[in-house]
């Protein structure tokens, strides 16, 4: 697992050599935001599946409609439940396996 300090951070995770399959973003990341961050993800031809979660405080029906259209998979808004989390991010690696045995 890794963190980072700002979406521009995260940014430079995603490009380098074995970069996570899953994450985990905040829409409220310094420099580049989470919603930001996933348009510009979407925008290139990633090798291998890529599940992003949108987590924040953000919790509108337009921001969560926002969010999706930028490029997330799952959006979970805070406070958040525990236990639904690790249910979602479940769900991410079981359609992350499978997009695998497609490729």
């Amino acid at each position: 697992m890794t963190g980072t300090g700002n979406g521009e951070e995260a940014y430079a995770i995603f490009q380098e050599e074995g970069a996570p399959s899953l994450a985990l973003l905040d829409w409220e990341m310094p420099g580049l935001d989470g919603a930001a961050l996933c348009k510009r993800l979407r925008e290139q031809d990633h090798k291998k599946p890529l599940y992003l979660i949108m987590l924040t405080s953000r919790g509108e029906r337009k921001d969560i409609a926002r969010g999706l259209a930028a490029g997330a998979d799952d959006y979970i808004s805070k406070p958040y439940d525990n236990t639904e989390l690790q249910a979602r991010i479940e769900v991410g690696r079981r359609v992350i396996q499978l997009q695998n045995q497609m490729l």
